[in-house]
């Protein structure tokens, strides 16, 4: 099976596994950092490891749950099992199934991600382009950020002061969308609907398949300060624009930079 029919099936078998487990939402736990889990999360997360552990033994995976680190070393699986536990667990259908693969300089070059309750495949490979099912992707052509629909997740950040960021980007944008679940929101972006995304956290799972998904469909994605980074090691944040307003965003994030 090639790579990307690989990711596509696990995202379908994890989709089932998101709606069986959406029926019997409130069954979850909190982390050490407050984020919540789901057995779902668990689930999915160990099927992923397994089925990367048997059919390309010298990749590693590193999961929000669950990781598995190969001597081979020949790429990295990047896998967020539910990126949107919190509205999964409240039963509110804003989550989705993300898997990236990741070459050897920590760049994603496969990347899919699935709605399981709109039933919406995206994925793109690298210089291939992005996609809805078979149809492809485009990002808005908003230019101006108070005229933009800008999406923001994370709780926390290392890298910024993240009441003040979030405050000036909201009362600079038209309008804030929240929806718990950055890739979510990314791939609003990529298909156009809203204009930017920012993510706080430092999370690879929470950014690497939206990277490559939302550049494919012509936007920009960099850390908050403008600068590109490897997603599978621990990040400064990322912003996912259209491009046409990913200087301004670059330019609050650095006015509040810790």
């Amino acid at each position: 099976m090639d790579k990307l029919n690989f990711a596509k099936s696990l995202a379908m078998e994890a989709g089932l596994l998101i709606r069986e487990s959406f029926i019997h939402s409130g069954n979850y736990s909190l982390k050490l950092d407050g984020s919540v889990i789901t057995p779902a999360d668990i689930q999915i997360n160990r099927i992923v490891v397994d089925s990367v552990r048997k059919n390309f033994p010298g990749y590693s995976v590193i999961g929000e749950e669950q990781s598995f680190k190969s001597s081979q070393n020949l790429g990295t699986w990047i896998c967020d099992p539910i990126d949107g536990s919190l509205p999964h667990s409240l039963g509110i259908p804003t989550c989705v199934f993300s898997l990236a693969l990741l070459d050897r300089k920590g760049s994603p070059v496969i990347a899919v991600v699935y709605d399981p309750f709109l039933e919406r495949m995206y994925w793109a490979i690298r210089g291939g382009g992005a996609f809805e099912d078979a149809w492809p992707l485009r990002v808005n052509s908003i230019a101006a950020l108070d005229k933009a629909l800008v999406g923001n997740s994370g709780r926390s950040s290392k890298v910024v002061s993240g009441p003040k960021f979030k405050t000036h980007l909201y009362t600079r944008s038209y309008r804030p969308i929240i929806l718990h679940s950055v890739i979510y929101e990314a791939m609003l972006v990529a298909s156009g609907k809203i204009a930017a995304t920012v993510l706080t956290g430092s999370g690879m799972h929470d950014a690497a398949s939206a990277k490559l998904i939302v550049e494919e469909a012509g936007g920009e994605v960099t850390d908050l300060f403008g600068n590109d980074q490897r997603y599978d090691q621990p990040l400064k944040g990322a912003i996912f624009s259209n491009g046409l307003i990913h200087k301004e965003i670059v330019g609050i994030a650095r006015l509040h930079k810790l």
